[in-house]
């Protein structure tokens, strides 16, 4: 009698250690398989343009532009007026429909962002249409750190969202901060 119930508690037990890592192995996924689809009418509203680049990232030879705005504002003297947390969103745009790569409210933190062309199919001398076109993209707070990568999934029409870096064990994070003081050389680049 005794040896059955022991049986069920380690079988249960078993089960439930089964059941948990299947879930977490399934929440902490790499790629956002939906993409992100277009939408219209984007408004910057009250935000502050931070950086606006211009590159070909669908490779249908017409440059797209990718911005970076936040909800922080430049103070009369002429630097950012950071508060402890601000929103941020970082848009790729072509013509009127826009997509929101990322749009979320970061405590002690912010987000950079580079275009990256990558040869993946490893030629010498390889022409524009052969290279991957990529918006990476720096997330720091106070707790984190992570890297994003967006890439153009011309299948879905919409942008793919990979999670480069992620380290599960991160106590607190250090950073720089680029945006102090506004500044024209920033705000466009690429034209």
């Amino acid at each position: 009698m005794h040896t059955r119930t022991g049986f069920r508690k380690i079988f249960l037990c078993g089960l439930f250690a089964l059941s948990a890592l299947i879930f977490f192995a399934g929440c902490g996924g790499k790629a956002d398989s939906a993409g992100i689809p277009a939408e219209e009418g984007f408004s910057a509203g009250d935000l502050t343009l931070l950086e606006r680049s211009y590159i070909d990232l669908n490779g249908d030879g017409e440059d797209e532009s990718v911005e970076l705005y936040t909800s922080a504002q430049p103070a009369p003297d002429g630097r950012m007026g950071w508060d402890t947390g601000h929103t941020w969103k970082l848009v790729a745009r072509a013509g009127e429909r826009f997509y929101p790569l990322f749009d979320e409210y970061l405590q002690y933190g912010e987000l950079q962002y580079w275009l990256v062309a990558t040869n993946p199919k490893r030629l010498d001398a390889p022409a524009d249409g052969d290279l991957e076109i990529s918006v990476y993209a720096a997330v720091t707070t106070g707790n984190d750190f992570k890297l994003l990568r967006f890439a153009w999934d011309e299948r879905s029409a919409a942008y793919a969202q990979e999670i480069v870096a992620n380290p599960s064990d991160q106590w607190f994070v250090r950073h720089s901060n680029k945006y102090n003081i506004p500044q024209a050389d920033y705000t466009e680049t690429g034209r």
